[in-house]
């Protein structure tokens, strides 16, 4: 039966608007298709603007002959959708490309954290209670505001792709106050080591492989999943050049090692051996085969992200500079470049990366005394904030 609209207020050619009990201003768009009228409520907190451009898509769908509004959707079937789709993306090349790690992460802070609170809410019903409601149980499970952060990335990732599919239109967090929300940032400044306190932890470092695996963090600025994924055929050890072509994908218990493209067409690229990089690759070379990866176990299988990620922190603990990730050792070559003033494009291409992410995320600032004396010495010698006398001369 169709529904009955004389009691809405008629904005446009099936777009309506009416106002709740409580007071709250609802918007209906309703369609006519094989002879039957479609009537949807869009979600609280839609603006007129949106409901319009919903109605605009609902009469092009209807006059395509497709189904122009979506059937009631519960948050944990667009959960399951959503990761579906991720773990496809896990599979192309280029942009757009997720990572299993991240779709792991994604797929137990949904788990543990979203959909137990709220998945059965259909996503009309969907809004700033809700999210306060998820951020509630991320405080129940003693959650650091950075862990809450990563819950709440997960769930807008989702919403997100519910908004993609014209499942929703008003987003929940649009009307959360700021403050209500987890800081946006990492609890520990990012940071990159000093070249002499990058020698030290090589040196914490115990066996070939292991210094191997150093130096192409620090010296090449590969990723530790670039370095773990590198085989003799990228060396050029006569060129003293390193071809960086593909990566190891992260391990599942049984299954066999497997190298992808690279994280993005900027990663692959040609990266020159420094001197102390090109003397533990030949320690490390005992004849193998170029489709032989560089790092391996003893066993032969391959060296895994985690252990590698292990031996560098490990060797960081020993020379005494904290926690030390192979992050960090990229981030130092980084810093590294441009402290050396290799032209910004070189670099970046060295890297894998844009100017932008080159300069907002690798090169970072020492804050320690020696850089504060050379910006000292800099600046006396530009001639800002020295005294002079009459004539023009420093005094």
């Amino acid at each position: 039966m169709p529904t009955d609209t004389r009691h809405r207020e008629r904005l446009d050619t099936g777009l309506y608007r009416r106002t709740t009990g409580t007071g709250d201003t609802r918007y209906d768009v309703v369609v006519w298709q094989g002879g039957r009228q479609q009537v949807r409520a869009l979600p609280r907190g839609t603006s007129e603007r949106e409901a319009r451009k919903a109605a605009l898509r609902a009469r092009a769908a209807a006059s395509t002959g497709t189904a122009p509004l979506a059937l009631a959707h519960r948050l944990e079937a667009v959960v399951a959708e959503y990761l579906e789709q991720a773990e496809n993306r896990t599979r192309i090349v280029g942009k757009g490309r997720m990572s299993e790690t991240t779709v792991g992460t994604y797929r137990t802070r949904l788990r543990d954290y979203v959909t137990p609170t709220i998945g059965r809410r259909k996503l009309s019903e969907l809004g700033k209670a809700d999210v306060l409601r998820v951020l509630d149980r991320c405080h129940e499970a003693g959650l650091s505001e950075w862990a809450t952060h990563g819950v709440l990335t997960a769930f807008r990732a989702v919403l997100r792709f519910a908004r993609e599919l014209d499942y929703m239109t008003a987003d929940p967090f649009a009307s959360v106050q700021r403050d209500r929300l987890p800081a946006r940032k990492a609890q520990s400044e990012p940071r990159a080591l000093r070249h002499e306190d990058a020698a030290l932890l090589l040196a914490q470092l115990r066996g070939k492989r292991d210094k191997a695996l150093g130096c192409l963090l620090v010296d090449a600025g590969l990723r530790v999943s670039e370095a773990c994924g590198l085989t003799w055929g990228d060396v050029g050890l006569v060129d003293r050049v390193l071809h960086v072509r593909g990566q190891l994908a992260p391990l599942k218990p049984g299954e066999a090692a497997r190298i992808v493209p690279p994280k993005s067409p900027r990663s692959v690229r040609t990266v020159p051996l420094l001197p102390r990089l090109q003397e533990s690759l030949e320690a490390l070379h005992a004849g193998e085969g170029d489709a032989e990866l560089v790092l391996r176990t003893k066993r032969g299988t391959p060296l895994s992200r985690h252990n590698a990620r292990r031996s560098i922190r490990e060797a960081g603990e020993k020379a005494k500079l904290g926690h030390v990730t192979p992050h960090v050792l990229r981030r130092t070559t980084g810093t590294a470049l441009s402290e050396a003033r290799v032209p910004e494009a070189a670099a970046a291409a060295m890297m894998g990366h844009s100017l932008e992410v080159f300069h907002g995320t690798y090169v970072k600032a020492h804050r320690d005394v020696l850089e504060r004396d050379r910006a000292r010495d800099a600046l006396v010698e530009l001639g800002l904030g020295v005294s002079t006398d009459e004539e023009g001369v420093r005094t």
